[in-house]
């Protein structure tokens, strides 16, 4: 973990701090002037402090055993002889892994027991493990710093993760809507130009289903770009922002119809809604299944069965298109609705029929109200 160059100064400014506190209650208190050994262990008391962040075991090992020495050779037990120490210890439990931590602490009382036994009539053993003590509060201080940050990374992280998964998904709508209506307008397109000169009737239709489908694909996107705006909390009006669900399948189904390809609605249980994600997931799935007749299958027809259970909705759609099953048997298509039904706990399987055709089933578990 890097210290910023701020963290660096604080460091710097809280040992020399420390170091004139530990010079100035020494000297008040030592009955002789501080010699060349004192000094030396006086500033690695404090000074090693400015440098915690870089080095904290070794911070840690000096400033104990500076404080340990300075009371064996026969100078007076003070307790900001042991600030160094304590600061030095709370900085490796903060920065470094708790077998570490704990193997240092046992290290830094062993420190004081051995230092207060080798000059007991200077010291207590009350003072022994207050040090002790102190020892212990900072580890428990640091290590809460330690997890808090951890805890603050994983919540960065996850809001990462939240933000590329919300990519995902809005890409994944913008691909179906678009996917689908493009696929009409292209094929309707291509049936107009064929036949311009010879059916006008057709031609009318066909222009009239490509208007149709240009305007359900802006709205659709105009509802997206809607949903996605930061600047209005109110959103505008709350029907314009609903996204579309399982209500709007019969629309999807006469769209599709309009198109060219003849589809079956069919519903069994009784219709209720959903949350907002599961209604959304199973009519995108429903319409990406249909969307692959559409582009892949010439001539078929298809057939969407809506069932819902006490439980479980499942949504069926089937065609009976050669071509489609050939094509579907390795499209992402498939795979991209697997993975959508996956985030609402659902199950999405596909295959071709012994008839030739292909089926999409999706299961989805629903409460007994939907919400």
């Amino acid at each position: 973990m890097g210290a910023s160059v701020r963290t660096v100064r604080a460091d710097v400014l809280l040992a020399l701090i420390l170091l004139a506190l530990t010079f100035a209650t020494q000297v008040s208190l030592a009955e002789t002037a501080p010699g060349p050994l004192d000094f030396l262990l006086l500033v690695l008391v404090a000074a090693p402090v400015a440098v915690r962040q870089f080095a904290p075991v070794a911070t840690f090992l000096v400033t104990g055993c500076a404080a340990g020495t300075y009371l064996l050779v026969g100078n007076l037990a003070q307790a900001d002889n042991w600030l160094g120490a304590v600061l030095g210890m709370f900085t490796v439990a903060s920065l470094r892994p708790i077998r570490t931590t704990g193997l240092l602490y046992f290290v830094g009382v062993a420190i004081v027991l051995a230092s207060g036994l080798a000059a007991s009539e200077r010291t207590s053993w009350a003072q022994a493990a207050l040090a002790c003590l102190t020892l212990l509060i900072a580890l428990m201080l640091g290590v809460s710093v330690k997890r808090q940050g951890e805890y603050t990374e994983y919540l960065a992280e996850e809001a990462v993760r939240a933000v590329a998964r919300e990519r995902v998904r809005i890409a994944r709508e913008i691909h179906d809507l678009i996917a689908h209506h493009m696929s009409v307008v292209a094929l309707q397109a291509g049936l107009a130009g064929r036949v311009i000169d010879t059916d006008v009737p057709s031609t009318r239709t066909a222009i009239s289903t490509i208007a149709d489908s240009s305007r359900a694909a802006l709205s659709e996107l105009r509802r997206l770009l809607d949903i996605l705006r930061v600047d209005d909390p109110s959103g505008g009006d709350s029907d314009d922002r609903r996204e579309v669900g399982l209500a709007a399948v019969p629309e999807l189904v006469e769209h599709t119809r309009r198109a060219g390809l003849p589809v079956d609605l069919r519903t069994e249980g009784t219709p209720r809604e959903l949350p907002a994600g599961q209604d959304l997931c199973a009519y995108r799935i429903v319409q990406e299944s249909l969307t692959n007749v559409l582009k892949h299958a010439e001539r078929a027809t298809a057939t969407v069965e809506l069932k819902y259970g006490a439980h479980t909705l499942f949504v069926i759609v089937t065609n009976d298109g050669r071509a489609h099953a050939r094509a579907a048997a390795g499209s992402h298509g498939i795979r991209g609705m697997r993975e959508r039904a996956a985030l609402y706990d659902g199950v999405l399987t596909a295959g071709p029929l012994e008839s030739g055709g292909f089926q999409v089933v999706l299961c989805m578990p629903i409460s007994e109200d939907g919400l």
